[in-house]
């Protein structure tokens, strides 16, 4: 779904991301004014909701959060992602956080960004999934220094702008930054792209935001 680079309108609507891949930062950083939604219908084969892929020791890693469906729904209801729960199953977010510390522990800026992330994975280990999706993003944009507006939607009936660019199915890989970045396995592994967000901060810190604001691989 690409737009012009040079003609952006004020307002996009994007899905709700877990740690997005840095496409969907890269063009979310285009705009003033982003609202997130997330009553879009839920459909389980939506794994990017809340699944995100990093670079392990041997490759590709995928960290999922767990969810559930709330309970006492009435017959016909048509389940949206603000409905889903967190799941408490298996200590995920310490799963998480070790994960992390593995595939990024020798990374130039680990240590100056990890404590805050596990500070928000440690204390959602449940509630609303779009809670926890909405203070993921929220640090995530703090650490990018991105100037966008954000707004998430949660509930139905919040007013979207007519003209605002839709999102909602776009493909994120799309709008990929142009070129490499530093990966610290590269020499190993190959530079991989398309990773979560959390895979540019670490291994490039203040300097991600000047790869986000690259011309897009994809047009």
């Amino acid at each position: 779904m690409p737009i012009p680079t040079n003609n952006f309108p004020d307002t996009a609507v994007f899905p709700p991301r877990y740690f997005a891949e840095t496409g969907y930062y890269a063009l979310m950083a285009r705009f003033r004014h982003v609202i997130i939604d997330g009553t879009i219908p839920h459909d389980k084969r939506q794994k990017s909701v809340h699944r995100h892929t990093v670079a392990g020791n041997t490759g590709q890693l995928t960290l999922t959060v767990p969810v559930s469906r709330p309970s006492g729904l009435p017959e016909g209801y048509k389940l949206k992602w603000s409905d889903m729960n967190v799941s408490p199953h298996d200590t995920w977010w310490e799963k998480h956080v070790t994960a992390l510390e593995s595939s990024y522990g020798r990374t130039p800026y680990f240590e100056f960004y990890i404590d805050r992330f596990k500070t928000v994975l440690e204390n959602s280990p449940h509630g609303k999934l779009t809670e926890l999706l909405r203070r993921t993003d929220e640090l995530t944009r703090a650490i990018l220094e991105l100037p966008c507006e954000v707004e998430f939607i949660s509930a139905p009936g919040a007013s979207i702008p007519d003209d605002a660019a839709d999102f909602r199915r776009a493909d994120f890989s799309e709008f990929t930054p142009e070129g490499e970045y530093y990966q610290v396995r590269a020499d190993r592994l190959g530079f991989i792209p398309g990773l979560s967000i959390l895979d540019l901060i670490f291994n490039e810190g203040p300097e991600a935001q000047f790869v986000l604001d690259r011309d897009f691989t994809s047009k």
